[in-house]
């Protein structure tokens, strides 16, 4: 984030302290994302079609907002035809008990189905386990180790290197044909050992034969109403129903001509023809609420935590430089107080550089953080090694290849984005010589047609 140019110097390439603090601390850049949804709902009536009653507190009526997130573009239309469309209602979030996993990638859904199956089916802390399904009320859990299919079921082929082979029986030598990853089965027996490996009758277009189940994959139709284990989520499964094609009011909706004629039009008044309801009492249809209790204010406090920014290192600083080369200075950007500790970086001059040690050339920081002491930063992953707190060390120099000639002065402001520490403001001398450095070499001499110097031969 950064102005690209916009006088004064300050300003140019630096970015504004709400792009700086949104860019460098995670609960800003939340904060924004909200703001951005919430900005995208706000965009109804007048620039988007409307899902139900847009009413703010049912999931479903947030679909168009949600849509509109990275643009309201067709690639995350319910019909678009890049996307599988055996893929059921919403994507899987990575749980390994909801349906679609292991069959569906991220890939097959829309952007809207991807977040809507992350408020269904929430992840766990990294390096956790999902826990175990519960089964809906009334009903036993299904046995362990049961067979996968049932006769009738719906299956897909995937996993295999190229494609699945289908024979004329289990493990026999005669392949009927072989169908490439994707392709939709249907079962009709089995299950059958043979040669090591469970085989299954499947029919797939007028083929019938044997393939294995290692390359099968059971397509299942989520229940939006099927309970869903919180235990260890990092925040409460909602349940929530997703637009369906096959109601007509919903279908009538989602038009691709719908959606063509409207954004030909810039979606100019909103698009009513879009619109559709998220309730029909008639067809069971209702909006779900968001159950997740009130959130403590107190908590703000404690993600926030205290910082207090210090800057360790001169207040006034020389450096020479050459056509090729600069010196640079030292300065540590430390939180003695508790957490985050952001910062930002501005310089007076597109040539007055700072930046991390050993940084490739070009790179410049425009802002940072430092973490307190209270905080363990994990530095090493295996063997584990975390320290307490971290410091951010950083170098001031300058652009040489961009130096203007002769005695120049610029100033660096580092300033907190949150908490206390105050402003800082380090002087720059800079001293620019004529010649890369080292011993001084010979005057450089332009060549010109018809030109002898003296002693010349």
């Amino acid at each position: 984030m950064g102005h690209l140019a916009a006088p004064p110097a300050l300003d140019v390439r630096v970015p504004s302290a709400r792009q700086a603090i949104i860019g460098t601390h995670p609960m800003f850049n939340v904060a924004e994302g909200v703001r951005i949804l919430a900005d995208k709902w706000n965009s109804a009536p007048n620039l988007r079609p409307v899902a139900g009653k847009g009413e703010p507190l049912a999931l479903e009526d947030w679909y168009y907002a949600v849509w509109s997130y990275n643009g309201f573009a067709f690639s995350n239309h319910p019909l678009n035809p890049a996307k599988n469309p055996l893929r059921g209602t919403v994507w899987n979030c990575g749980d390994p008990n909801a349906p679609g996993y292991g069959v569906f990638n991220r890939s097959d859904y829309t952007y809207n189905e991807v977040v809507y199956g992350c408020l269904r089916y929430p992840p766990v802390e990294k390096g956790e386990s999902y826990p175990p399904p519960l089964s809906p009320p009334g009903e036993p859990a299904p046995a362990p180790g049961g067979p996968k299919f049932e006769p009738g079921d719906t299956g897909v082929v995937t996993g295999t290197d190229n494609c699945l082979n289908v024979r004329s029986e289990p493990a026999g030598p005669t392949i009927i044909t072989c169908l490439p990853d994707g392709t939709v089965v249907t079962v009709l027996g089995g299950p059958t050992d043979a040669d090591g490996l469970t085989w299954w009758t499947i029919q797939a277009g007028d083929v019938t034969g044997w393939s294995a189940d290692a390359f099968l994959a059971k397509v299942t139709k989520p229940d939006p109403e099927a309970p869903v284990n919180p235990e260890g989520r990092l925040w409460l499964p909602q349940v929530v129903t997703m637009p369906s094609l096959t109601v007509p009011q919903i279908a009538a909706a989602l038009t691709a001509e719908n959606f063509n004629i409207c954004s030909n039009g810039d979606f100019a008044g909103g698009c009513a023809p879009m619109d559709f309801p998220t309730t029909i009492p008639e067809l069971q249809i209702v909006p779900h609420f968001d159950t997740t209790p009130p959130v403590d204010p107190a908590l703000a406090s404690a993600f926030l935590g205290n910082p207090q920014l210090q800057v360790i290192g001169d207040r006034a600083v020389s450096i020479t430089a050459s056509t090729t080369s600069a010196t640079s200075s030292a300065i540590t950007i430390r939180n003695t107080g508790t957490w985050i500790a952001p910062f930002r970086v501005r310089t007076s001059a597109s040539w007055l550089i700072v930046r991390h040690p050993n940084d490739p050339p070009g790179r410049v920081v425009d802002g940072g953080v430092a973490i307190g002491s209270d905080t363990d930063v994990v530095v090493q992953k295996t063997p584990r090694i975390a320290t307490r707190g971290r410091d951010s060390e950083l170098q001031i120099t300058v652009d040489a290849a961009n130096l203007p000639e002769g005695q120049l002065t610029g100033t660096i402001i580092i300033e907190p984005l949150l908490g206390g520490g105050g402003v800082t403001t380090i002087t720059v001398q800079v001293t620019r010589g004529s010649t890369g450095g080292g011993a001084p070499g010979p005057g450089f001499k332009s060549v010109l047609p018809g030109i002898t110097y003296e002693g010349s031969p």
